[in-house]
């Protein structure tokens, strides 16, 4: 009888651990990210780089930057950090490896591409900031018939007398000043925190623990008035999505690479930008002035630059 007791308590020990392991134990795998695609043009020949990490509980990460491919040579100052230094560039393209590996032997890899400009190109700028923009508006599970224009660009997952309220908003700039066959050099993406905020708390534009967002390509066709609604939700891929950060202050504005969107939206056709919190969980939300606002300094602005 002993014996009998004995050995299903070992099983029940051995049952709990194993419980408790698959509840607590730590995922020790790296996701990694080398950063957007950036340009600059000769005479300057170096950039600084930096790779984001994100891993389970670890001892250490150790770090590597390499050249996957490149018209030269360059030179890595601190090449095993996650901040790097790559310097004597020459014109053309590059495509560098951010390398994060853990003390559990885990690695993650991704990549990003730089171009060097000849110092003999002429870049052009082409500043988009339009008011009154009809492709401009917000899906809301609330009301989720509606494509809503409420005079911001709202990304929100908050509640309405206790029912889930998720946010979702979409914009689209015209791209046909740029000629055809041009090389998009550079694109940012620049939204102006709402000193009115309409929504939330109505103190703070932006406001949570966890109201980062994506900023994604739509493929989906837009058809006028009313393109899309939370059950009509446009199609979107997450290929080259570009992050606006969690926020640092509550009326911050906020600039956001968007040049490999852009660039994919020359190629595959232009849609706009989708943007969501990446994570929708109450209490977070964005509030950006749209280009409706009596403050046209504010509206959303897309610079381009190309060659």
């Amino acid at each position: 009888m002993n014996t009998l007791r004995f050995s299903v308590l070992s099983l029940l020990i051995v049952g709990i651990l194993f419980t408790s392991c698959k509840k607590n134990c730590d995922d020790h795998s790296v996701a990694v990210n080398a950063g957007n695609y950036q340009s600059i043009q000769l005479p300057t020949d170096s950039i600084t780089l930096t790779g984001i990490v994100k891993s389970g509980s670890t001892l250490s990460i150790n770090y590597l930057w390499t050249l996957i491919s490149g018209p030269g040579t360059p030179v890595f100052v601190n090449k095993d950090s996650a901040k790097v230094s790559i310097k004597s560039m020459v014109a053309g393209t590059y495509t560098f490896q951010f390398q994060a590996k853990n003390s559990y032997g885990q690695v993650g890899l991704d990549t990003v591409s730089v171009t060097v400009i000849p110092a003999n190109i002429i870049i052009k700028t082409l500043t988009l900031q339009p008011a009154n923009n009809s492709y401009e508006g917000i899906i809301d599970n609330y009301w989720p018939t509606l494509w809503l224009q409420n005079g911001q660009i709202l990304v929100a997952a908050w509640t309405i007398g206790g029912a889930s309220d998720i946010a979702r908003s979409c914009i689209k700039f015209d791209y046909s000043g740029i000629p055809s066959g041009a090389t998009i050099d550079s694109a940012k993406l620049l939204l102006y925190s709402d000193p009115n905020p309409l929504n939330g708390d109505l103190v703070n534009a932006q406001s949570g623990t966890a109201n980062a967002c994506y900023v994604q390509r739509i493929t989906s066709n837009w058809v006028m008035p009313n393109p899309f609604t939370w059950n009509k939700q446009p199609a979107y891929t997450t290929v080259n999505q570009a992050v606006i950060p969690q926020s640092t202050s509550s009326a911050e504005n906020d600039t956001t690479n968007v040049t490999s969107l852009v660039k994919d939206m020359l190629t595959y056709g232009n849609n706009g930008f989708f943007i969501q919190l990446q994570n929708e969980v109450i209490y977070n939300v964005r509030q950006y002035v749209s280009s409706t606002n009596t403050n046209s300094t504010l509206y959303p602005k897309l610079v381009i630059t190309y060659h």
